[in-house]
């Protein structure tokens, strides 16, 4: 398949579902963009207060920060979640549960979320390809956890790595296709993403 035939065969199929998840899309994203919010006003305001309430700010943001690292990951479980039920029903029945959020499912999404993100921030610093191949490879990850509840973190990077030999390009190609929309949306603050 081609990046065309790809993204035309989602836009017709996840048309009706797309507007059932906007609610919970926009919740998590007003709850990002005021952390990040929060996060700049309490750095910008430890310049001018005294050292131990500066201090105190600045752990109290850091907090928020890693808060949101810990939401991620379950959020896009439920997110891959959400748009494999939606691919498989063609009624567009399917509604955005938040299964990501469960006991279990808690700690290994957002361990995996960590873990993606750290390593893929190390290999970008450490040359930017390897960041960029990791995060290719690592990116069904979500999607096999959800195939296979009992899957640990490291397996599903693993198996993710399998499926993704020989697709990463094809990958790698779809992403830099919503590039322009990705910065789009920035712009707007995310509301744009729940178009993507």
């Amino acid at each position: 398949m081609t990046v065309k035939q790809i993204k035309s065969e989602a836009k017709e199929r996840f048309t009706v579902s797309r507007y059932k998840a906007m609610p919970a899309y926009c919740a998590l994203f007003f709850v990002i963009i005021n952390i990040a919010v929060v996060t700049a006003l309490l750095c910008a305001l430890t310049v001018t207060l005294p050292v131990y309430v500066s201090a105190i700010l600045w752990w109290y943001g850091c907090l928020l920060v890693l808060l949101v690292l810990a939401l991620c990951g379950p959020f896009s479980y439920s997110v891959a979640d959400f748009y494999l039920r939606a691919y498989k029903d063609k009624n567009g029945d399917a509604s955005l549960g938040f299964e990501g959020f469960g006991k279990y499912n808690f700690v290994r999404t957002a361990l995996t979320f960590l873990l993606r993100f750290v390593f893929t921030f190390l290999l970008i610093c450490l040359l930017i390809f390897p960041g960029i191949i990791f995060a290719i490879k690592t990116s069904m990850s979500y999607q096999l956890m959800r195939a296979n509840p009992k899957m640990n973190v490291f397996s599903a990077f693993k198996a993710s790595s399998k499926i993704m030999k020989g697709h990463g390009l094809l990958y790698f190609k779809l992403i830099m296709s919503f590039f322009g929309m990705f910065l789009l949306c920035v712009v707007s603050l995310g509301a744009g993403f729940i178009f993507i």
